[in-house]
């Protein structure tokens, strides 16, 4: 996957899943289904991309770990949206937003599931040419990362730049 050989990361992730989803912590999971997804979606077999999320927010739900299933929501959600599936990208975001509310203050899964939730928001903004919106919504995601800036900030700056470039 890090040489760019998709098929091969592919191979060797499917035949390992359910020995994942056993034996390793839920991180490694997630990373094993987000890259099989992303393997897939490459390929242009959307259908398994979206069965390896299917299977991830599954298992979040299996063993109720919440800060999985809101990522799994977030890559569904960016599924969805790449395939022009606004409707369905939309009721995730609201179960997403459902998901979050459920927790107060700080700690790893409430900062997290917030995090996921902004920057599903700030993808449907995009998507649905609400430039202003996804520019105010950036602003307030990066105000709110702790220095130094999370290692995504370069999707971040590429978004703020799509949505300032749109608004002239």
């Amino acid at each position: 996957y890090e040489l760019n050989v998709v098929k091969g990361a592919q191979e060797l992730l499917e035949t390992r899943i359910p020995a994942v989803e056993r034996l390793t912590l839920p991180e490694f999971v997630l990373r094993s289904l987000e890259t099989l997804a992303n393997c897939h979606g490459w390929a242009g077999r959307e259908e398994a991309a979206l069965a390896a999320l299917d299977r991830l927010q599954a298992y979040a739900l299996r063993y109720r770990f919440d800060r999985i299933l809101g990522h799994a929501l977030a890559l569904k959600i960016r599924h969805h949206l790449r395939r022009g599936a606004t409707g369905e990208a939309i009721e995730l975001a609201s179960q997403l937003d459902r998901l979050s509310r459920q927790y107060d203050g700080s700690g790893t899964v409430p900062g997290q599931l917030r995090e996921c939730l902004a920057r599903a928001r700030i993808e449907l903004a995009l998507q649905g040419r609400d430039f202003a919106g996804a520019a105010s919504q950036l602003a307030t995601l990066v105000a709110a990362q702790p220095a130094p800036l999370h290692k995504s900030a370069a999707e971040l700056q590429l978004q703020w730049a799509i949505a300032c470039q749109a608004l002239g």
